[in-house]
């Protein structure tokens, strides 16, 4: 069973790289215009197409936010792969298997774009967000390990 330390840990750096993320966004947000531009030259259908200008702005303007939910998911469910690594492990500390939980993260992030050619600046994207992930949870690893949380509550709840 997954311990909610180390979910804890994954969801804050989920958090502080979906807000990173959710900036990232909004600083190279594209227009209606540019979208269906984009679309229409995907677009496999041979009949233009027909879509409603002011649900796009808004899902345009949401993109952010849908992105930083996205992250703390991704976070949620890193954390409890930083368990699994940390628990068959057996280090010291929980650091190294948070950074590797990161780096796996930074992974699935970066190399499906790299591989299916996906734009340099989404690439550089995800992986300024992976990196911001994997900082903050190997951080979070240190100052808030979660290995030390279950002590802390049984010695509280000792009766003298």
């Amino acid at each position: 069973m997954v311990e909610n330390y180390y979910v804890r840990n994954g969801a804050v750096a989920g958090l502080i790289a979906g807000i990173l993320t959710a900036v990232m966004v909004y600083l190279d947000l594209p227009t209606v215009e540019e979208v269906l531009e984009e679309a229409s030259k995907i677009s496999f259908i041979e009949q233009p197409l027909v879509v409603n200008k002011k649900l796009l702005d808004l899902v345009l303007k949401l993109s952010g936010i849908i992105a930083c939910i996205f992250f703390v998911l991704l976070g949620v469910v890193f954390g409890g792969i930083h368990e699994y690594l940390d628990k068959k492990m057996g280090t010291k500390t929980a650091v190294l298997p948070a950074l590797i939980a990161g780096l796996l993260l930074v992974a699935l992030l970066t190399v499906p774009n790299i591989l299916l050619g996906g734009s340099p600046q989404k690439t550089i994207n995800n992986l300024v967000a992976g990196a911001t992930y994997t900082i903050a949870l190997t951080v979070l690893a240190e100052i808030k390990n979660p290995r030390t949380f279950k002590e802390d509550i049984l010695k509280s709840s000792e009766i003298y």
